[in-house]
């Protein structure tokens, strides 16, 4: 794994036993590890790869108690799939086990499901550290942007050049 996970309580066995009866599967056996130790788990600010313009990162793994509840806010899953992880913007990482094991990017806005790996343990593999000095924006790639106003006068030296600037832009 290259992103910190801090260890967590161990999900139950009943609940394991749970979700994979109510699912009609066997959990992948790196996964059930997983929840042995991370079961609910917030990792470091990460990174994943959805396509070549687009990505996300891993806010917090969903707890195995509550994966069935989230799953229900999805639409179109197959029987054997569910979400196993919190994305930014509201969206899910999912893992797919209807005939092999597949993970998954849920976009809540168009429901579309997007392949990001062919496996669980791949997936936590390719997630990489964040770091704000590996964004690149090109010109024009921000249209426009909301600045929190007191985040702006605490920070006016960032925006303005001048006292002047500020006075005439504020």
């Amino acid at each position: 794994m290259v992103i910190k996970i801090a260890k967590t309580r161990a999900a139950s066995a009943n609940d394991l036993f749970i979700l994979e009866k109510t699912l009609g599967v066997k959990l992948p056996g790196s996964f059930r590890n997983f929840l042995k130790e991370y079961d609910g788990a917030e990792p470091e600010s990460n990174l994943f790869e959805i396509n070549e313009s687009n990505n996300s990162g891993v806010n917090e793994f969903i707890p195995a108690q509550l994966i069935l509840k989230e799953r229900a806010f999805i639409e179109n899953l197959s029987p054997q799939a569910f979400p196993f992880a919190f994305a930014e913007g509201g969206n899910y990482v999912i893992l797919d086990l209807n005939g092999r094991e597949t993970v998954l990017f849920w976009d809540h806005e168009t429901a579309e499901l997007i392949q990001l790996s062919d496996s669980f343990e791949k997936f936590l593999s390719e997630l990489q550290p964040f770091s704000v000095n590996n964004v690149k924006l090109e010109p024009g790639d921000v249209g426009e942007v909301w600045i929190d106003p007191d985040f702006l006068r605490e920070h006016a030296d960032l925006f303005y050049e001048s006292e002047d600037d500020l006075q005439n832009n504020g």
